[in-house]
C-alpha cells in the first residue's frame, strides 16, 4: 500500500511538472503568423561635391565684365582669369585689379557690382539667404526680393531689398556704407563684448571703425 501510494504521488508530480513545461514553451498569449516583417530600407549617404554647389544655390550670371578681373573656383587653389561665359557658384571668389569691373546677377534675388581693388567671397547663395565676404574695395549690393548679409571683418550687415554701397580699404581700419535706396541693419561687438545694432536709412552713410569697434551713422 505504502509503495503504491509512492508511485500515485511520483505519477501526479510528474504530469503536474509536464503541464508547467508545456505552459512555459507555448504560452497562449504568444501569436505566431507567418507574416513577413517589412524590409528597413539602408540608410541614404549625403551627397556633397567639392566641384559643384548645391542644386538648391543660385549661379551668377555676368551681366558685364571689363578689365582685369579674377577668378577662384571651388576647386582651385590660385585664381585664374574670368572669361565671359562663366558661371559663379557658392563657394567661389572673386577679385578685380586696378582696371576692372563686374557686375553679377542671382536671379531675381540681387545683383552686385564690384569696382576696381575688390575682393569678394560667394559664401553662401540659397534664394532667401545670400551671404557675401567682402575682404576689400567697393560693392555695390541691390538686393531685390531678400535681403542680403554681408560680413566685414568684426562687422554684419544685412542689406534690405534697395541699394548699399560698401567701401573697405585693407589698409585702414574704417569702413563705410552708403545706403542709396532702403534701409541696412548692423550688429557688432564693441570692444566691453556688448552687441550693438543699429539701423541706417535712406540718403544716411555708416562709418565704423574696426580697430576702436565703433560705428556711427551720418
Amino acid at each position: 500500500m505504502f509503495v503504491a501510494k509512492y508511485v500515485l504521488f511520483f505519477l501526479v508530480a510528474f504530469l503536474i511538472g509536464l503541464a508547467a513545461g508545456l505552459l512555459f514553451l507555448f504560452p497562449g498569449n504568444v501569436l505566431i503568423t507567418n507574416d513577413i516583417l517589412p524590409a528597413i530600407p539602408p540608410a541614404q549617404e549625403a551627397s556633397f561635391s567639392l566641384e559643384n554647389a548645391p542644386s538648391q544655390s543660385l549661379r551668377g550670371k555676368l551681366i558685364s565684365l571689363n578689365g582685369d578681373v579674377y577668378w577662384q573656383s571651388r576647386t582651385a587653389t590660385t585664381s585664374s582669369p574670368l572669361t565671359p561665359n562663366t558661371i559663379l557658384q557658392q563657394g567661389e571668389n572673386i577679385t578685380t585689379g586696378t582696371s576692372g569691373t563686374i557686375t553679377i546677377a542671382f536671379d531675381n534675388i540681387v545683383n552686385v557690382n564690384l569696382l576696381p581693388n575688390s575682393d569678394l567671397d560667394l559664401i553662401q547663395t540659397l534664394p532667401s539667404s545670400m551671404v557675401f565676404n567682402q575682404n576689400q574695395g567697393v560693392v555695390t549690393y541691390t538686393p531685390k526680393s531678400f535681403p542680403v548679409s554681408v560680413r566685414n571683418r568684426h562687422l554684419l550687415i544685412k542689406i534690405n531689398p534697395g541699394q548699399a554701397v560698401v567701401s573697405l580699404n585693407p589698409d585702414l581700419p574704417a569702413l563705410t556704407i552708403d545706403v542709396k535706396k532702403g534701409s541696412v541693419s548692423v550688429a557688432y561687438n564693441n570692444l566691453q563684448y556688448h552687441t550693438v545694432y543699429q539701423t541706417i536709412d535712406q540718403g544716411h552713410s555708416f562709418n565704423f571703425n574696426d580697430s576702436s569697434r565703433v560705428g556711427i551713422i551720418r
